[in-house]
C-alpha cells in the first residue's frame, strides 16, 4: 500500500466541510449533520482540522480529505469532539498527525488538559489514544446512540502542571 501524504490545516471552506460531513457519515453511526459542521465554522471556541491529500493522490479515488478532527476550547481545557480517518487511509500516520496537531493547537490556546470520549467497544481507538499519552478517567453511561453504548472518558495532560481528574 502506498503511503498517503497529507497536509494538516485548519478548515475554513464550505467545500471542505461538505467533504468532512460525507466522511463523517461513513465513519460514525451517530454522525454530525453538515449543518453542525458549518456551525462549527462560526464558533470562535472551535477548530476543525483536515488532513488534505495532494491532488495527484486523490484524483483517481475522489477522496481529497483523508481525515479530520474537531476540537472545542472551554475554560482552559480542550475537548476533542471528533477525530476520524478514512478507512482506506488508516495505518499510515494520518491519525497520529491529526492528534499531534490537535495537541499542538490546544497548547497554543493555553489548554492544560485535553479530554475526549470513545465508545467502550472501540478498542483500536482506545489503544491509539493510550499510546499517545491519554489515560482512561471514567465512564459515561449511554453516551452513544446507534447503538446505545457507554463512553470511556480519556484525558491528556500537556505537562503544564494540570491534572485531569
Amino acid at each position: 500500500m502506498k503511503k498517503v501524504e497529507c497536509e494538516i490545516s485548519v478548515v475554513n471552506s464550505d467545500d471542505d466541510f461538505i467533504r468532512i460531513s460525507k466522511l463523517e457519515r461513513v465513519c460514525f453511526s451517530d454522525a454530525w449533520s453538515l449543518t453542525s459542521f458549518l456551525n462549527e465554522k462560526k464558533n470562535p471556541d472551535s477548530v476543525t482540522l483536515a488532513a488534505k491529500r495532494k491532488y495527484s493522490e486523490y484524483k483517481n479515488d475522489g477522496l481529497p480529505i483523508a481525515g479530520y478532527a474537531n476540537i472545542h476550547f472551554v475554560y482552559g481545557d480542550a475537548y476533542i469532539n471528533k477525530l476520524a480517518v478514512a478507512s482506506e487511509c488508516r495505518k499510515q500516520g494520518i491519525g497520529t498527525a491529526l492528534l499531534e496537531k490537535t495537541i499542538e493547537t490546544a497548547k497554543e490556546k493555553g489548554c492544560g488538559v485535553i479530554v475526549l470520549d470513545v465508545r467502550k467497544s472501540n478498542y483500536n481507538a482506545r489503544k491509539f489514544y493510550l499510546k499517545h499519552g491519554f489515560t482512561e478517567k471514567g465512564k459515561r453511561k449511554n453516551l452513544y446512540q446507534n447503538p446505545v453504548e457507554e463512553g470511556i472518558v480519556m484525558a491528556y495532560c500537556s505537562g503544564s502542571g494540570e491534572t485531569a481528574n
